[in-house]
């Protein structure tokens, strides 16, 4: 049970205790910036379970999975929007538009799904709409993906997307906006730790920005390999512009396209697609 020692008092030594032990499980750094709102994060934890915030970082610290996972959820930064960097997904839409189906896409670290929901946008608005395409998006925080699911979203949400974009591919609620059918029916979401190994492999397209620059390089880097190992020969991965200098050792080729920068995995064999798909998981009704 969390909080079952003595309460005590919140210390710094103390913060920084589960901030170790939250590194070690989800590889979130301390030194990316995330002291000072690991310490709201603890008191918001604590708070939501009603118990001191000393007992639930003590918790953390002691590597209790529960204490860990509450205080990633509220740890976690999810700021995100739909159209965020479009260059980039326009670029990388073109790329896959004439892709021989189907299409396997993989968004790590999708917070509520935007990112996800735009490259399917990109995609549709690029004219392929196919019933076998999928992307699939990622994140830690359950939270994040029970919303991703949904794929409603705000004004914060969806002001980066051009009025003939949102017109075509949202529709307006009392509360915002709800994406199009057609994306609902081509994103699925699961939970994964980009510390584990990845949800497949032979992804056509590998999309991972601003999430790796709030790991230690060394845990970035272990990271990215794993997130280059899931691109298909030929295939594309998309990182956010500050975290490109990492992937100089992959071996990958640089392409530039209309303002972006994409990398393309040489094309060694042809990917092997049996079974592709029998992990992505259904939407929620």
């Amino acid at each position: 049970m969390i909080g079952a020692g003595p309460p005590g008092e919140l210390s710094d030594e103390l913060v920084a205790a589960a901030g170790e032990a939250l590194a070690r499980a989800v590889g979130l750094s301390l030194s990316a910036g995330l002291q000072g709102p690991l310490g709201l994060a603890v008191k918001a934890a604590a708070l939501e379970l009603g118990i001191p915030a000393a007992a639930l970082a003590a918790a953390a610290a002691a590597g209790e999975r529960p204490a860990l996972e509450l205080l990633a959820e509220h740890a976690v930064i999810g700021e995100t929007a739909l159209w965020r960097r479009a260059e980039g997904l326009v670029a990388l839409a073109a790329e896959l538009v004439d892709r021989v189906p189907p299409l396997r896409a993989w968004s790590a670290g999708c917070a509520t799904g935007e990112e996800a929901y735009s490259l399917g946008l990109a995609l549709l608005d690029a004219g392929r709409d196919r019933e076998e395409d999928r992307i699939l998006g990622t994140d830690l925080s359950a939270r994040a993906l029970a919303r991703a699911w949904v794929g409603a979203y705000g004004a914060r949400a969806t002001r980066k997307l051009p009025r003939e974009l949102a017109e075509r591919w949202l529709r307006p609620t009392d509360h915002g906006a709800q994406v199009d059918g057609r994306l609902l029916r081509l994103c699925r979401f699961e939970r994964h730790n980009l510390l584990d190994p990845a949800p497949g492999d032979h992804f056509d397209a590998v999309i991972c920005r601003n999430v790796l620059i709030y790991f230690d390089p060394a845990v970035a880097a272990s990271a990215l390999v794993r997130l280059a190992g899931a691109v298909a020969p030929g295939g594309w991965l998309l990182l956010g512009p500050v975290e490109l200098p990492l992937a100089g050792g992959l071996g990958f080729e640089w392409v530039e396209r209309a303002g972006a920068t994409l990398l393309r995995r040489p094309v060694a064999a042809s990917p092997n697609r049996d079974g592709a798909g029998s992990w992505w998981p259904r939407r929620k009704t």
